[in-house]
């Protein structure tokens, strides 16, 4: 789900700031169940559910860009994505 996000946005599709919410719930779902558990491991989860969330809120306001700032648009940081590559070194 995230990395597909990540290829939306990158092409500048709509539908990214869609899937970003959808995303937004899914982690906080997913933080709330690893809540549940005192380890590591679910710490080391929740943490990324936390830092995915924010990336996909940056997302999101990306969206609400006004016109002058969409004809100049900015260099998108890659810190934006930190937390949806982090999803994949930890499940490695």
């Amino acid at each position: 789900m995230c990395r597909n996000l990540a290829m939306l946005y990158v092409r500048g599709s709509e539908n990214a700031r869609l899937l970003a919410t959808a995303c937004i719930e899914v982690c906080e779902k997913c933080a709330q169940e690893v809540l549940q558990f005192n380890s590591e491991r679910s710490n080391q989860v929740y943490a990324m559910c936390q830092q995915t969330i924010c990336s996909c809120v940056n997302i999101i306001d990306m969206g609400n860009q006004t016109e002058m700032e969409a004809k100049n648009p900015v260099v998108t940081p890659a810190s934006l994505f930190y937390g949806i590559d982090l999803r994949e070194t930890l499940f490695n």
